[in-house]
């Protein structure tokens, strides 16, 4: 999940960064753009990349990944940000191969995501605004939802509609527990600590 990590989690998401966004490298412009839903885009290249858990289809995931994106979208402080986020990311891995994906190079002005970047950068400036550190968990949110959606189909039979139906979990090295329902079936301790 490195290359999904390092577009939805890195640098400017939490502000430590405002130049550079690890991850999405330059790509020369021959490639046409791509006519699919973001989501799509997104699944595909993890899929691409080999990031999407064995089993799992690029239709699933996008599937999986749509609710949890539309419902950070309502939110008044993620919403903005969650959208721009959706659009950049799936520019970004149109735009970009899995080797440019993972590497550290800086996305320069000629990049065809740049001005998206810049449309995301404002986006979590308005968010962080709103409310200070905001941005912080948008983009946990969208990580979490994106690692959800590309991990294994689940092996729990526990149907759910909230966490709290469910077992909790305690992942190594944490100190608390959680749990959590997704898409109809409670979390196993493999989704939750991925």
């Amino acid at each position: 999940m490195k290359t999904i990590k390092n577009i939805l989690l890195c640098a400017p998401f939490f502000g430590l960064f405002a130049v550079a966004l690890p991850g999405c490298p330059n790509e020369p412009e021959e490639q046409p753009p791509v006519e699919t839903a973001p989501l799509e885009v997104i699944c595909g290249k993890a899929a691409e990349c080999g990031e999407l858990g064995e089993g799992k289809t690029v239709e699933q995931c996008a599937a999986e990944l749509a609710p949890a994106f539309d419902a950070l979208k309502q939110d008044d402080v993620c919403g903005p940000m969650i959208e721009r986020l959706e659009s950049f990311t799936a520019c970004a891995m149109q735009h970009s191969t899995c080797e440019e994906l993972d590497s550290d190079d800086e996305m320069t002005e000629a990049h065809p995501c740049f001005e998206e970047r810049e449309r995301v950068q404002q986006a979590v400036d308005e968010a962080n605004k709103k409310k200070p550190g905001a941005s912080s968990g948008c983009s946990l949110a969208a990580g979490f939802a994106m690692a959800a959606a590309a991990s294994p189909p689940s092996d729990s039979d526990s149907e759910c509609t909230t966490a709290d139906e469910c077992p909790t979990v305690q992942c190594p090295g944490a100190t608390g527990t959680a749990s959590g329902c997704l898409n109809g079936y409670c979390m196993t301790e493999e989704d939750m600590c991925e």
